[in-house]
Parts: C-alpha cells; sequence; structure tokens
C-alpha cells in the first residue's frame, strides 16, 4: 500500500489521542469509584458522554463540511481540553456531567472529519483504515499501561493530568495535514438511496453499540471485583490484551480478501458474543481473560473493515454525514447500553454479560440481513452510484 504523507500524519494523530484516550479511558471509571460514585452514577456519567456525542452527530456532518475537516479537529481538540481541566480540578458530580457532555460533543465533531480525510489519504481503503486502527489500538494498549503504572504510583488525578499532554501533540500533528478545500463552506444533501443506506447499514452497527455499551466501561471494575484483581495488574493484562489486538487489525485486509468483507464482519461479530457469554462461568481469571481477549481480538480486527465496507457507499460529498449519522445510531445505543449496563452491574456480575453476548449475536445476524437489504435496494430502486 502506498502510504502518503497526508496517511502517515493521521496516524501519527490517531496514535497519540488513543494513547491519551485510552490511558484516560481506564483510569477513570476507577478514579470515579475512588471519589465515591456508584455503578448507577457511572452510568449517568458514561451514557450522558455518549448521549451528547448522539446530539453532535446528528449536526457534526453538516457543520464539519462547511468548517473543514483541520479547523473541526481543532475545535474537537479543544472540547477534550474542557473535559480533562475538569476531571484534573474540579470533579464534583455536575461538573463530572458538565465533562461528559464537553467530551461527547469534541467526538461527535472530530470522528466525521478525521474519517472523512483519512478515507481520502489512500486508494486502498481497507489497508489505510486497517493500520490506523492498528495503530490506534497499540497507542490504546500503550495508554492502558500508563495509566495503570501511573495510577499506581502517582494516584489517579495525576494520571489524567498526563493524558490531558497529548492534546496539544494531536493538534501538533493536524497542523501539517493537507485537506482539499473543495466543496466547503457549503450546505449538503443526503439523495433518498444513500439515507435509505445509512439507515439499514447503520441498523446492525446500533446493535453492536448497545451490546458493547452494556460491557465495556465496566470491564476492568469486573475483573478486578470478580477476581480481586489490583489496577496495575489489570492494566498490564489490558496492555497484552491490545497489543494482540493492534496486531488483528494489521492482518485484517488479508483475512478479508480471502473469506470476504460480509462473511468476515458477520462471523467474527458472532463468535464475539459466543466468548463474552462464556465469561460469567468462567473458573479462573486467566480464562476469563482469554475470552475477552478473543471477543476483543475478533471485533477489533473487523472494525476497520466494517468502517471502510460503509464508507464505501457513499460519495467524497456525502461521507463526512454519512459517517456522522452512523456515529448517532452507535452512540445513542452505546449511551443506553452503558447506562442500563450500570444498573445491571449494579446487581449482577453475570447478566450484562449475557446480554452483552446476545446482542452481539443479534448484530451479526442483522448485518447479514441489511447486506441483502441494500444490494437489492441498489439493483431494484436506487439509480445513483456510491463513492468508490
Amino acid at each position: 500500500m502506498k502510504f502518503t504523507k497526508n496517511g502517515a500524519l493521521l496516524v501519527g494523530y490517531y496514535f497519540f489521542a488513543w494513547i491519551g484516550g485510552t490511558m484516560a479511558w481506564f483510569v477513570q471509571p476507577f478514579y470515579f469509584s475512588s471519589l465515591g460514585y456508584t455503578y448507577a452514577q457511572l452510568g449517568v456519567i458514561f451514557s450522558l458522554m455518549s448521549i451528547s456525542q448522539a446530539v453532535g452527530f446528528l449536526f457534526s456532518g453538516p457543520l464539519v463540511l462547511r468548517l473543514g475537516y483541520k479547523r473541526s479537529i481543532y475545535i474537537a481538540v479543544a472540547f477534550f481540553a474542557i473535559t480533562r481541566v475538569i476531571h484534573v480540578a474540579i470533579p464534583i458530580y455536575s461538573l463530572l456531567l458538565l465533562a461528559s457532555i464537553s467530551f461527547g460533543i469534541g467526538l461527535a465533531i472530530e470522528n466525521p472529519a478525521f474519517m472523512s480525510l483519512l478515507s481520502s489519504a489512500s486508494e486502498d481503503r481497507h489497508g489505510i483504515f486497517s493500520i490506523n486502527w492498528g495503530a490506534a489500538t497499540i497507542g490504546g494498549a500503550i495508554g492502558t499501561l500508563l495509566g495503570g503504572y501511573i495510577s499506581s504510583t502517582l494516584g489517579y488525578r495525576w494520571a489524567l493530568a498526563i493524558a490531558a499532554i497529548f492534546l496539544p501533540l494531536q493538534a501538533a500533528f493536524m497542523m501539517f495535514v493537507e485537506e482539499d478545500s473543495n466543496g466547503f463552506g457549503r450546505r449538503l444533501s443526503i439523495s433518498k438511496c444513500s439515507l435509505i443506506r445509512i439507515i439499514a447499514l447503520s441498523f446492525p452497527i446500533a446493535i453492536l453499540g448497545l451490546g458493547a455499551g452494556v460491557i465495556l466501561s465496566y470491564m476492568g471494575l469486573w475483573f478486578k471485583s470478580s477476581y480481586g484483581m489490583s489496577i496495575a495488574e489489570v492494566g498490564i493484562a489490558f496492555t497484552l490484551l491490545q497489543f494482540v489486538m493492534g496486531l488483528g487489525s494489521f492482518i485484517a485486509p488479508h483475512i478479508a480478501s480471502r473469506t470476504g468483507t460480509g462473511r468476515l464482519i458477520a462471523s467474527f461479530t458472532a463468535l464475539s458474543g459466543i466468548f463474552i457469554t462464556l465469561m460469567p462461568i468462567s473458573s479462573s481469571f486467566a480464562l476469563a481473560l482469554a475470552l475477552y481477549s478473543l471477543r476483543m481480538l475478533l471485533v477489533n480486527t473487523e472494525v476497520p473493515i466494517w468502517d471502510s465496507y460503509y464508507v464505501s457507499h457513499f460519495h467524497e460529498g456525502e461521507r463526512a454525514t454519512a459517517i456522522a449519522l452512523k456515529g448517532f445510531g452507535w452512540t445513542v445505543a452505546f449511551a443506553a447500553g452503558q447506562f442500563f449496563g450500570g444498573i445491571m452491574f449494579e446487581g449482577s456480575l453475570s447478566l450484562p454479560l449475557i446480554v452483552g453476548g446476545i446482542l452481539h449475536m443479534l448484530s451479526a445476524t442483522s448485518f447479514m440481513t441489511m447486506e441483502r437489504v441494500v444490494s437489492r435496494f441498489k439493483a431494484r430502486s436506487c439509480t445513483c452510484e456510491p463513492g468508490s
């Protein structure tokens, strides 16, 4: 794959974003818990972040197209900085809710801008998306390791303060990215056939988001509660897990070329759900971690392929809004999962994993159905062609 200057810079941006972002994401449940907040309150904090992100996605596609991709990303980084300041300086509950809103808005602006830039950085879209996701996942592994180590030595607050240092570094990478300003500043209209594609292709993604929301925010605490692990031990285990996930992303295009995109997405999503449902009956930490590792490996192998597959259905001018609306569906579902996951974990350590696993399997089934719907609609009812 030809690696362009923009491609390298964007991968670098996302790599460092994931070091700082995952570092903070890993530490936050432990930090908030140490401040006396319950699982249910954590569910409100995390779900509010996702709800604000979802609402932001309704407007961010056209907004990004009017402002430009780079300017939008700078604005997103500013919203992230507001969140970090609140977490470190004034972590009272009402302001933590405000911080969640700020971060959610930032994500809603950053995602369509970044993904639109990335989709035009290489002709090999499967390749660039997979390399970006693999590098980001390895960055997340480094962030998890740093989060666990710094939290155990300096404390949770210092870990979040150090995570904030990566924000200006992200902005520095973006300064050197080149963008084509043609088409910026205009309004965007989505055709009927594109809207149908968005709804059909986003539906299984939303179901997966619901299942992921139920479990992902709480897995560090789940391992700690189930097996008595310290945050440093959980951090090391999750770090090794994320390195494996990163490798899975790098080989994703090779697997997809042999199995086919649709078959990879459906089978990997279904298998990941099966592994999650087996975790509550695991007899040891090692077995539970192995099952969770397999889930994360499969999902993170398919994520860049799924993103590339989705983007390929839309023209260049539609992509920012199509990505934003996909993000809306995912994030609304993820927020609901986080909220109900917090309630379920309050009463049971097993039920959320079973529910999350079943939802993964439902996502796989719905993907196969919606893939056929899109193909038939394109053949019979829709004359416009998606972007390459």
